[in-house]
């Protein structure tokens, strides 16, 4: 088997399925928000109210702020649930050989804990982190979860993970 390198357009984050000869699977990353950035949000608006169809629908009398609203909720419906892709692609059955999690901010962890506590077919062999030294949602109140568009437990299995590997 070659080696296989998937790179998923998941939105926020980074997600990257890498399926090694021996069989093996990798995965660095994991988003399965399925939201925009800001930046990415501002990019594509932008290119979007440039096109001849944004233009005629404007002049139909549609408003910019819900044509816009329809336009990104479009585009997220097309971003990629890294974990469907990994069951639909990879096998849900498969084991996930090595998880890495670059660095500990959401966009790269949102999906831990649908992995670790609610898919019972996936099991993660091992677990890589960068480390307890920029975890950036250590502090965080629970009024801002609340606000925030992450599950919380996430950030706590994450948090978990790290604490069962260090002791």
């Amino acid at each position: 088997m070659p080696l296989r390198v998937h790179f998923l357009n998941v939105g926020r984050g980074d997600c990257t399925i890498i399926e090694f000869p021996g069989g093996r699977v990798g995965m660095v990353d994991l988003d399965n928000l399925k939201a925009l950035d800001d930046d990415t949000l501002q990019e594509v608006a932008e290119e979007y109210m440039e096109t001849l169809e944004f233009q005629i629908a404007k002049a139909g009398g549609r408003d910019t702020r819900s044509l816009l609203a329809d336009f990104i909720r479009k585009e997220e419906e097309r971003l990629t649930d890294p974990l469907a892709y990994y069951d639909a692609n990879i096998g849900a059955q498969k084991p996930i050989f090595r998880l890495v999690v670059t660095h500990p901010d959401m966009d790269h962890m949102t999906g831990l804990y649908r992995v670790h506590e609610q898919d019972a077919t996936k099991e993660i062999v091992n677990f890589w982190h960068s480390g307890p030294h920029d975890f950036n949602f250590a502090d965080t109140s629970d009024a801002d979860w609340e606000k925030s568009p992450y599950d919380r437990r996430d950030w706590e299995t994450e948090s978990l993970r790290l604490f069962r590997r260090l002791i």
